[in-house]
């Protein structure tokens, strides 16, 4: 009998063992600072009056203002950098661990009902093929295929159990609620009471591209408004940028939770309605409208213009809508038949599924401009059966917010409050933006991407805007400033109905690699780093010598065009604290052309098949590259000349051919890929027609010796150290300056500045 209390004891302990001590934290936190408050101030009934008083207002505060709630909740939080940043960067910027708030480090989405199965089972991966066979799975094709390709041992758990509930029934609601009402008891738009409207908007960004992020930013910041930016959980680089950008600006957050957001995958979804829950907390009612955007979008109207057109729209939801595609072959072509899960930044196709019956899908669009109504609805699912269960069902869906949204507001008690128009223009561009291969490394389907407006597209699309008889399109995507800042220009010039005669208004920067961002250290960056840093203390030494150039190390590397031209690669050279100099490095070496038939002619790690260019700009290859892509631009005029193209590529010294391959050119752009193991060396890739030689593209592979002499004398002989600039203030080496310099991105560049002081990492 003892002994069975004693185990009774033991087990009430241990389950309320974390009960107890949250509910003794508690009292600790609220008794102490009263108590010391109390002895601090000689106590008395005055000052624990004040105390009261003075809390009261705050909280009152808290409630009418949202800034003020917003800050508290920045405070609270800590918008800081990633966790690969965290150490070195808080070091270098002097921020104190109180700021550096674990709690804003990217927490690992799941999805509750997989993860509670798993800690249920817990099962090792020893037990996974038992737990299949139980399930009888192991006939599932799609499922063994993901698994067998998944590297991932808790991906591959969660694949099981996801088809495992499914099969059983319990992945999945039943039926989902129509909740339409024959008529809407509260019609839109509602009454202009006179209020000026107030926007919140969700930057939804990645990548490394700042310049483009800030300018978007300036381009729709109003006081008037709120911006909350959701930085994608692969980009540290980014996520430090915009934690520094926004630091000081009041009604500018950070949401510390972060998602993979790749292309297709459910976590987009989860993101968006995360990003409205802390909307709805943050501003409460003083927020009108909820839109989305991400840093490929640009402003067709002056964002007060845009605030005037949605006041005669409050409560109105924009979301685009195409019921004129069939919804069966929407269903089959968008995968809605199918069971998707996301795990380790990959969309896995793991089944067919049932559909829920009585339910139509709408294919539309995963940008939107939503009512401040609608988006507090989304932000308490649990209130809510038709909501709750379209989140269960869309959580396995592949590019659930492109049907979510309109899906769900057709069966909602907003059906009637409902505009076909996202208010967007979308440079679709038929089967050029579609691709499977393209997709494949983030998502088992194919699809299709807006393509990049180029400055010829600009003129139709201001027409069409300026067009009072067409929809109405207040934003226009996409833009990339690494391949036309031109059209970023155009645009701007006309919606600012200014134009800039800055002669830097063509210069654009785009960061290639940051000392402190381990995504940028490949095998080739480590490579290339220590000869580069090489080639650019030569330099800085034969300007000024004696400066103490040998002790600087790089800092950053980034890319710079001028005039949509790639020029050359921007090398910022410091201390363990601040960028000290800068050096301009290009390429002596690359496209020869004796024909104008050839534009271009090229081989990359990398290349994008729906913009037809390679993002690999610098064209640095390692012998660690296994894939090599190869590209052709031909003038189009000429196309009938090229049904017999040869390509060879060859050992600059040896002169042995290493690849060929005899090429049908229908189209100006022609690319290959071709599965080699170069050793280190220098190679040449030749161009010729049936009868003549007509383009060169020199090229080299660099080993994985940093210290190698060979290795050195082969970047020296392709990169030059063209200009330097310095950044010292103490004026021992007279370098000219770098703010005085068009190539270094301490130049002023006033069309992306939204501070005086940029923010450089």
């Amino acid at each position: 009998m003892r002994g069975w209390v004693r185990r009774k004891l033991r087990r009430w302990w241990g389950c309320n063992f974390r009960l107890l001590a949250t509910c003794a934290c508690c009292l600790l936190a609220f008794f102490v600072p009263a108590y010391l408050f109390m002895f601090s101030t000689g106590g008395g009934a005055t000052h624990d009056s004040e105390a009261i008083q003075a809390h009261h207002k705050l909280e009152a505060l808290k409630r009418e203002d949202p800034l003020i709630r917003a800050a508290i909740w920045k405070m609270q939080r800590g918008d800081t950098g990633e966790r690969e940043f965290r150490d070195s960067f808080r070091q270098e910027q002097h921020v104190s661990e109180e700021e550096d708030d674990a709690s804003c480090l990217n927490k690992q989405q799941v999805i509750p009902a997989i993860e509670k199965e798993i800690r249920r089972l817990q099962l090792s991966p020893a037990q996974l093929h038992q737990y299949i066979s139980d399930c009888g799975l192991l006939d599932d094709q799609r499922l063994m295929s993901a698994i067998k390709r998944s590297t991932s041992g808790i991906c591959r758990v969660r694949m099981a159990v996801t088809i495992c509930l499914q099969k059983q029934g319990k992945l999945y609601p039943a039926s989902v609620p129509d909740l339409c009402p024959a008529a809407d008891p509260n019609p839109v738009p509602r009454p202009d009471d006179g209020s000026p409207v107030r926007i919140v908007f969700l930057l939804q960004v990645s990548g490394r591209s700042e310049r483009q992020v800030e300018r978007l930013l300036k381009a729709i910041y109003s006081h008037d408004h709120y911006y909350l930016f959701h930085v994608d959980a692969g980009s540290s680089f980014m996520f430090s940028f915009v934690s520094r950008l926004t630091a000081g600006i009041p009604n500018a957050h950070v949401l510390c939770e972060r998602y993979d957001t790749i292309w297709g995958g459910s976590d987009l979804l989860r993101m968006h309605l995360f990003a409205m829950r802390q909307a709805s907390v943050l501003f409460g009612d003083q927020f009108d409208f909820f839109i989305n955007l991400s840093e490929s979008d640009f402003p067709l109207w002056p964002v007060g213009k845009l605030a005037e057109y949605l006041g005669q729209k409050r409560g109105v939801n924009f979301v685009f809508a195409n019921f004129r595609v069939n919804e069966t072959y929407f269903v089959e072509k968008q995968g809605i038949s199918r069971t998707f899960l996301q795990c380790n930044k990959h969309m896995w196709l793991l089944s067919d599924r049932p559909l829920p019956g009585d339910v139509h899908f709408t294919g539309s669009s995963d940008w939107f401009v939503l009512s401040r109504e609608f988006t507090q609805y989304v932000s308490n699912p649990r209130q809510d059966k038709l909501l709750s269960s379209l989140i269960a069902f869309y959580a396995f869906t592949l590019l659930p917010s492109e049907s979510f949204f309109a899906t769900l507001i057709r069966r909602s008690e907003f059906c009637h409050r409902f505009e076909n128009n996202d208010l967007r223009f979308v440079n679709w561009n038929g089967k050029a933006g579609c691709s499977c291969i393209e997709k494949r490394y983030a998502v088992d389907w194919c699809g299709c991407s807006p393509n990049v407006i180029m400055p010829s597209l600009v003129p139709a699309i201001t027409k069409q805007v300026s067009d009072p008889s067409k929809r109405p399109m207040a934003f226009a995507r996409k833009f990339d400033a690494a391949i036309s800042v031109s059209a970023i220009n155009r645009l701007e010039e006309t919606v600012a109905n200014s134009s800039s005669d800055h002669d830097c208004n063509e210069c654009h920067w785009l960061n290639f690699y940051h000392h402190l961002d381990t995504s940028t250290a490949t095998p080739v960056v480590q490579s290339m780093i220590p000869h580069v840093e090489s080639i650019s203390h030569q330099l800085l030494e034969d300007n000024e010598d004696n400066c103490g150039w040998e002790r600087l190390w790089i800092r950053r590397i980034d890319h710079h065009f001028d005039h949509d031209r790639y020029e050359g690669d921007v090398v910022s050279l410091g201390d363990e604290r601040n960028t000290l100099a800068q050096v301009l490095l290009k390429s002596k070496r690359g496209f020869k052309s004796s024909s104008s038939h050839v534009i271009n002619a090229e081989v990359s790690r990398s290349f994008d098949t729906k913009e037809n260019i390679t993002r690999w700009f610098n064209h640095w290859l390692h012998s660690d590259d296994r894939q090599l892509y190869v590209h052709l631009e031909v003038d189009p005029a000429d196309l009938g000349q090229w049904k017999q193209c040869k390509l060879w590529i060859t050992d600059e010294d040896s002169g042995q051919v290493v690849w060929d391959l005899m090429a049908n050119v229908t189209h100006r752009h022609f690319h290959t890929s071709a599965t080699l193991s170069l050793p280190p060396a220098s190679y040449v890739l030749h161009v010729a027609s049936a009868s003549e030689q007509l383009a060169v593209f020199h090229f080299f592979v660099i080993g994985s010796s940093p210290g190698s002499v060979t290795d050195f004398l082969l970047v020296q002989s392709f990169w030059q150290a063209a200009a330097s600039c310095s950044l010292a203030s103490d004026g021992l080496c007279q370098l000219a300056s770098c703010h005085q310099q068009k190539w270094s991105s301490f130049y002023p560049d006033p069309k992306t500045a939204f501070t005086q002081t940029r923010v450089f990492l």
